[in-house]
């Protein structure tokens, strides 16, 4: 059963020091953005502190327990390790911490790339861990102040800066962010013409 106090000792033990007080700043800025949203607290701190929970400063380690889960590292995978993480730890919530909620889950397993549609707790993680304040990066405050307005114009904002960052850098682009993307254009549309 998930307990905030095993949640940090087990991300302390697992995860390098910086990683852990990031994930503790994202846990605090994501519950204000729940509050504010009206999501569930609870699912949205759970989510939110434990999201990274899967990167493990053993990359080894890491990818025999994602075997242990009978998830084979290929394709995108194995050309991009960042992306395992999100995996890994939707699977570790579970079979650490008990956790099952599929939004919790999805908030963990797609918090690196977004998806297609995603729920509100998903982009409510999606955003914290961008924003949260130790993170600096040209045009964070503007998403930030966009965030306080509209969610998915700062999602939007987001992965827009990050596509552009991947592709001056020369660097993989995961599908679902495309895709995660994409949607939110199409919705974007619809609200337009639906004005």
């Amino acid at each position: 059963m998930y307990n905030r106090e095993e949640a940090i000792r087990f991300l302390k033990k697992h995860l390098d020091g910086w990683r852990v007080d990031h994930s503790i700043r994202v846990m605090e800025l994501a519950r204000a953005m729940a509050l504010q949203w009206g999501a569930d607290v609870e699912n949205v701190e759970i989510a939110a502190l434990l999201h990274d929970c899967g990167k493990w400063k053993d990359r080894e380690a890491a990818l025999k327990k994602l075997e242990s889960f009978g998830i084979i590292v290929d394709g995108e995978l194995r050309y991009d390790y960042n992306l395992v993480h999100g995996i890994l730890g939707s699977f570790l919530v579970q079979e650490v911490f008990g956790v099952y909620e599929k939004e919790v889950l999805d908030a963990i397993r797609y918090h690196i790339t977004g998806r297609w549609d995603m729920g509100l707790i998903e982009k409510i993680v999606y955003l914290a861990d961008k924003l949260e304040p130790a993170r600096d990066y040209p045009g964070v405050e503007a998403i930030r102040k966009m965030a306080e307005k509209d969610l998915d114009k700062a999602l939007l904002m987001v992965l827009d800066d990050t596509i552009m960052y991947l592709i001056n850098h020369h660097h993989f682009i995961a599908p679902d962010s495309i895709e995660a993307r994409n949607f939110l254009l199409v919705e974007e549309s619809a609200r337009d013409g639906s004005e």
